[in-house]
């Protein structure tokens, strides 16, 4: 559940774990027996449940103030005698303030912890019985400014501890529901309601579902707004809130594949550069999605996707490349890349999608009838 946005990858909290079993017979006394000599649904450790997890839903409902999360589960004893169990749901999975007068829907009746301190129901299930259990809270998403050019918001239901039954099913089915929210949030979605369904192996295992933080126009319009209202004199490289607005502008329109406008920012952030005779990146842990590419190169690759004329910009990219080139190849057979690597000049070694950057290094020199050089660039290792 990537994500990738709409993708997840990403949602709230539930889970069920079976804390213990026991078998009895069916004769009343010899069930009265089983419980004076031990505590009810009791069992030794070790001892394993016959009990199987049949079906596992979870409904999250998205709004612009939290998320409603429901989660079923649909227990079965497949034997021919009744057996005791006592679910057992982790209390800090559930909020603070949700936890007073929190009840389990046990076959339909909702019913208080039998514990004060931890979250425990005892139930018990008739030969080839099947009961459904379902709980309900709400979560507030996890923001995740620095995940995605427009923000991530996720929220992580937590199946992981539903442990000890004989049998899992071999799926989960997710419902996400967004009131009230803009469909540009979502990525791939069509409608307000999208199904997610997640094969389950050894164990069922959380789930994470993730949206954007903010709609692409409403990202777009604010940044356009900002670069609107620097001044001429405030638009020089020394300016780190004009360069930065500038590259995430060139994040939104690659997001979108806009080559021609991307392919301006570009071209004004290359100017910026040989001004500045260093490299703009704006890297960093404030935007971990972001590996820098020389915008001389990407400049030419958005001329090249808009078929524009790339001659003019492919020479100026070889000339600023031949020098970054020359430190890259210096600094990366030593043990140590990023202290060789002239960071006053091409910012931090590590910044950088060398794959990308050579890639479209070559595809420039290529452009510029080199292609004995452009192979050479990409035998580069």
């Amino acid at each position: 559940m990537n994500p990738k946005p709409g993708a997840f990858g990403r949602p709230v909290c539930f889970c069920a774990a079976l804390a213990g079993v026991y078998a009895v017979g069916m004769a009343r006394l010899l069930l009265l027996i089983v419980l004076i000599h031990a505590p009810l649904f009791a069992v030794t450790p070790g001892d394993k449940s016959p009990l199987e997890l049949k079906d596992v839903r979870v409904s999250v409902d998205l709004s612009m103030d939290g998320a409603k999360v429901t989660s079923k589960a649909t227990i079965h004893n497949p034997g021919d005698e009744a057996v005791g169990a006592t679910l057992t749901l982790p209390r800090e999975l559930i909020p603070d303030k949700q936890r007073t007068g929190f009840k389990l829907k046990i076959a339909g009746i909702a019913r208080e912890s039998k514990s004060a301190t931890e979250f425990q129901w005892d139930v018990n299930f008739q030969p080839d019985d099947q009961l459904e259990v379902a709980w309900t809270y709400q979560l507030k998403p996890v923001d995740l400014p620095h995940a995605h050019p427009l923000g991530l918001r996720s929220v992580r239901v937590v199946l992981a501890h539903m442990r000890g039954y004989a049998a899992v099913p071999d799926r989960v089915v997710a419902t996400i529901t967004s009131t009230g929210m803009s469909a540009g949030l979502f990525e791939n979605r069509d409608g307000d309601t999208e199904t997610l369904t997640v094969s389950v192996e050894a164990h069922v295992e959380d789930i994470n579902y993730t949206w954007f933080a903010e709609t692409w126009d409403a990202r777009h319009k604010s940044l356009s707004e900002t670069r609107a209202s620097f001044s001429e004199d405030q638009r020089t490289h020394k300016n780190r809130s004009y360069t930065e607005t500038l590259v995430h502008l060139a994040d939104l329109y690659t997001l979108k594949a806009m080559p021609d406008d991307l392919a301006a920012v570009c071209d004004e952030l290359a100017r910026l550069e040989r001004q500045a005779k260093t490299a703009i990146t704006h890297c960093g842990p404030s935007a971990n999605w972001r590996k820098h590419v020389p915008w001389q190169l990407r400049r030419v690759q958005a001329l090249k996707d808009a078929d524009n004329d790339t001659a003019q910009a492919a020479e100026q990219a070889r000339e600023y490349m031949e020098v970054l080139w020359s430190g890259y190849l210096a600094a990366r057979d030593e043990p140590h890349p990023f202290d060789h690597f002239d960071r006053t000049k091409y910012g931090n070694y590590w910044d950088y999608d060398w794959d990308r950057t050579r890639e479209l290094y070559a595809a420039t020199l290529e452009l510029l009838g080199d292609a004995e050089a452009a192979k050479s660039v990409r035998e580069t290792e």
